[in-house]
């Protein structure tokens, strides 16, 4: 055996992982309930680099976060924050609408999905045209790539049409009461200038 060998805890794969993505119980049973286990000592290691663990349980879903400061205090950032355009936030505001509906829909289904062009015209409407319809479509698939990089949105693998699960951490970034404050911001940007 090296000595240059380490033996990592389990625990220490699941903090990577949070470093680097949400985990899903639905993707990984073995270690969802590794962190609920280990939660209290995760979340304990996150905060020395200020952030929080983010664990919803009814959900199935748990991220990192950055801490807010309390007044006057220095708190750790571990990237930059940095504003979504506008496409972007309207999409997200649509998918988290999309999703409110999907619940109260009362289906049995517990994946909402939905196709690119679906995606499209939730956004559409509310994009200023202008007179290259070529680049305003490219900036609403900009905006649903950058979903899927943000983990809003997954990816499903089909040949035949391009479809995206609307993921349930939505939820998490974007709670009700702010959500209508967002929405009415952006529909107030997109009326047509007189």
């Amino acid at each position: 055996m090296s000595t240059n060998q380490q033996n990592f805890r389990e625990t220490s794969f699941i903090k990577a992982k949070l470093f680097q993505e949400p985990i899903y119980r639905s993707d990984d049973n073995e270690a969802w309930i590794l962190l609920r286990n280990s939660l209290e000592d995760i979340r304990a290691f996150f905060r020395q680099v200020g952030q929080e663990v983010v664990f919803d349980e009814g959900e199935g879903y748990a991220f990192i976060s950055q801490m807010s400061s309390p007044e006057g205090e220095r708190v750790p950032r571990l990237v930059q924050s940095r504003p979504l355009n506008y496409e972007t936030t309207l999409l997200l505001v649509f998918l988290r609408e999309e999703l409110d509906r999907f619940e109260s829909s009362g289906t049995d289904s517990t994946r909402l999905v939905r196709s690119r062009d679906q995606l499209r015209a939730l956004v559409e409407p509310y994009v200023r045209n202008s007179s290259d319809k070529a680049r305003d479509r490219n900036r609403i698939d900009q905006a649903i790539d950058r979903g899927v990089r943000l983990g809003f949105l997954r990816k499903e693998n089909r040949e035949d049409i391009e479809e995206f699960e609307i993921m349930r951490i939505i939820k998490a970034r974007f709670g009700a009461g702010e959500l209508q404050l967002i929405k009415d911001r952006l529909l107030r940007y997109a009326e047509p200038e007189q």
